[in-house]
């Protein structure tokens, strides 16, 4: 007869809910002792036998600390034993049985171990087959006896002892499995999965749609955030997530749904944002949209005057001339970074001195920096801000905007890119 030194029980819990919810869990204990008799009392051999080793086996394997409920149901249990040397060859039945109490201590010896109360449910292990050294080898399922155990009034969700004996195995048919000296990741394991009828869990905290501007949470300095896709109404469509309470200034309102967001009408629709950028470039600006016209518009931005020279940050659909790329004025110095044509839909940004069309920096495109003179004008959607008017309307619909004091990284663009895509 076989007895592994059985270093874990995992219990693994299913609770059955009164809503369709299911919670798994699983936890490890170390067996406090297996052993043997028949032929001497052999508690925590280095390697145990299972069957018949010239004589019919008897032993036990003894779990503490189970921390099975009474009166679960038990869906499935088995015992997993890693066998210690290669045994091949005769037949091998075994009988698995509980000790019928409530919260059983170790056995003491061969004639407490035999005094014990057995369960009525048993579980034939016959014909086991040839076993390799340190592989892993498990019982038919054992739940009627586990069942039985915590199916007591008294059963204390604590100690389990399993007796596994011959029943009349060939002689010297025998399968050995590790021992305590075998260590943790040898040892013998109780399996047991339950269900337990009970309250249903709280529900967890939806995930908070704000975080879709600092998704990693790396604290970015952000300095608005706006989604107007999704908002409970047209007024709320303008409140800062951030809390910084930089509330979207209305200059001529845009149309409004929850599914398309803010609806400029590319006659007088625009908001101004109240953000005015920095000459040098340290800001970073992303804009989620749809349905933008295929016309020669701008559809957000701010151009600052008088200086020497202009200052320019927005983004102007070049539809006047078919083989011509969109372009995005940044800075006095009037360089133009290149994007992909506006029209349509998609997500634009500027960090820095780059351009981002759907999260990717557009390859070689850069700014440069303005000058001594910082913008004075604030940044608008819907058009741009051309030195305190609003010119170049845009017909485009706008999901979402979050504005940065501070460059982003590609990866952070990318990131918040992620979020913003999937409004």
């Amino acid at each position: 007869m076989f007895v592994s030194p059985l270093r874990s029980i995992i219990a693994e819990r299913v609770r059955r809910q009164t809503v369709s919810t299911t919670s798994i869990q699983s936890n490890t204990t170390p067996v406090d002792e297996p052993g043997d008799w028949n032929g001497g009392w052999n508690p925590a051999p280095t390697e145990v036998s299972l069957g018949n080793n010239g004589t019919a086996k008897k032993g036990y394997f003894f779990f503490t600390n189970t921390g099975i409920p009474q009166g679960c149901t038990i869906e499935v249990a088995y015992l997993k034993v890693t066998a210690s040397s290669n045994q091949s060859g005769n037949l091998v039945k075994l009988t698995l049985v509980g000790a019928d109490e409530d919260d059983p201590s170790k056995p003491t010896g061969s004639a407490d171990a035999e005094g014990r109360d057995r369960t009525t449910a048993t579980v034939s292990w016959d014909g086991v087959e040839p076993w390799t050294q340190n592989q892993v080898y498990q019982s038919p399922d054992i739940s009627t006896i586990i069942q039985e155990l915590v199916s007591r009034d008294g059963f204390a969700s604590n100690n389990i002892l399993l007796f596994v004996e011959d029943n009349g195995s060939t002689a010297n048919a025998e399968r050995r499995g590790h021992g305590p000296p075998g260590g943790p990741a040898r040892a013998a394991q109780l399996y047991v999965k339950y269900t337990t009828a009970g309250e249903p869990p709280t529900p967890p905290e939806p995930p908070s749609d704000p975080d879709w501007w600092d998704p990693n949470e790396e604290g970015l300095s952000v300095w608005g955030a706006w989604k107007p896709k999704g908002a409970a109404d047209q007024a709320s469509s303008y409140t800062d997530l951030t809390g910084n309470g930089n509330t979207m200034v209305v200059g001529n309102a845009p149309g409004w749904d929850a599914v398309n967001g803010w609806t400029f009408d590319g006659v007088a629709n625009y908001l101004d944002t109240g953000f005015t950028p920095s000459k040098d470039l340290d800001q970073t600006v992303l804009i989620q949209y749809t349905d933008h016209e295929n016309a020669y518009v701008c559809m957000a931005g701010v151009e600052s005057r008088p200086f020497v020279t202009t200052h320019r940050f927005y983004w102007q659909n070049k539809a006047n001339n078919p083989g011509a790329r969109t372009y995005v004025y940044h800075t006095s110095t009037g360089v133009a970074i290149a994007v992909a044509r506006l029209a349509g839909s998609g997500n634009v940004g500027v960090s820095g001195t780059k351009h981002y069309w759907n999260g990717a920096q557009d390859a070689g495109d850069t700014a440069t920096s303005g000058g001594a003179d910082d913008f004075v004008d604030t940044f608008y959607l819907g058009c741009y801000n051309n030195k305190g008017a609003a010119a170049v309307f845009a017909v485009v619909y706008i999901q979402a905007i979050v504005i940065y004091d501070e460059e982003l990284t590609e990866a952070q663009v990318g990131a918040v890119v992620t979020e913003m895509a999937a409004f």
